[in-house]
């Protein structure tokens, strides 16, 4: 394994966060979340809201492949200001408990070390 963290900046890794979203979600919550909720969520959607929002997104790459992901940025809600937020993380099943997710968030809490305290 050769996990590399960066900022996620081409077409290809565009695509590749938007495959980990979508089986993220089809691995982590079956039984959890409403099996039609899940069918609902295609890779297609989620291509779309990965082109939609490409900033702020870390992503980790075994290799030339996404496997991993984080989102952060400015606090969404005014009730904190002056607060950074992670707003989502996503690991494929494979890399569970490998320290891929630990790596990702260290990264996205330096990326918002200008906030003085952080939501996660």
């Amino acid at each position: 394994m050769n996990i590399v963290i960066k900022k996620m900046s081409s077409d290809a890794e565009i695509r590749g966060k938007a495959y980990v979203h979508w089986k993220a979600w089809q691995e982590a919550y079956p039984g959890i979340v409403a099996q039609s909720y899940l069918d609902r969520l295609t890779l297609k959607k989620c291509e779309s809201i990965a082109y939609q929002w490409p900033d702020n997104i870390l992503v980790a790459k075994d290799g030339e492949n996404v496997v991993d992901f984080v989102g952060y940025g400015k606090y969404r809600n005014s009730e904190l200001p002056n607060t950074g937020e992670v707003y989502a993380i996503y690991v494929l099943k494979r890399y569970y408990g490998q320290g891929v997710g630990a790596l990702l968030m260290r990264e996205a809490l330096k990326q918002l070390s200008d906030y003085p305290q952080v939501a996660v």
